[in-house]
């Protein structure tokens, strides 16, 4: 749960809009005014940072000076803060694919069953440390491989059928069962 802070800052969160204040000692709403006073600051201007029209942080910038509220300077605030906002999620959504990236590949590798990834042509894309040793070859070797190559003399051909209806569009995936020859 983000902590929406408090004053001015939960203020801009609660109204989704940029704050500018001249002076910030005479404003109620201001949480420590102490503090400001301490630190001689003055002028104020915050504004939400946003993305898909939901407030997901606050940016605060404040002044030693006391300064008259600039509508442009505001409007261009708002349009960064939901810049900064689109970046965030973005970098946020790339970490959550890295973390299914990292998680898939893990169970990929350390499955029981052997698993091999399989272009419509045929072609070993890839195929997890498991189906190597099943089949006897390591991981550079198969995957200079078709499938064909390494099938069973006998059912070489049983997948041809369901492989011309995935690139007829007819069928997104197939399962097979078929025999295949170690390479030894």
């Amino acid at each position: 749960v983000r902590q929406r802070g408090f004053g001015l800052v939960a203020h801009v969160w609660e109204t989704g809009m940029p704050l500018w204040i001249s002076d910030v000692t005479d404003d109620p709403r201001v949480s420590s005014a102490s503090v400001i006073e301490e630190a001689g600051e003055h002028g104020a201007f915050l504004f939400p940072v946003t993305f898909e029209d939901r407030v997901v942080g606050v940016l605060s910038i404040s002044s030693s000076t006391v300064r008259k509220p600039d509508e442009r300077l505001m409007q261009t605030m708002a349009m960064i803060g939901a810049q900064i906002g689109q970046f965030l999620q973005r970098k946020q959504a790339e970490a959550a694919l890295s973390e299914s990236e990292r998680r898939f590949r893990q169970t990929f590798e350390l499955a029981g069953s052997g698993i091999a990834h399989v272009s419509l042509a045929g072609r070993f894309l890839s195929a997890n440390r498991q189906l190597c040793e099943i089949l006897g070859y390591r991981a550079e070797e198969l995957l200079a491989r078709s499938v064909k190559d390494v099938s069973h003399p006998n059912d070489r051909d049983t997948t041809d059928a369901e492989r011309a209806r995935m690139l007829a569009g007819e069928i997104d995936s197939a399962r097979f069962e078929k025999r295949y020859v170690r390479k030894d």
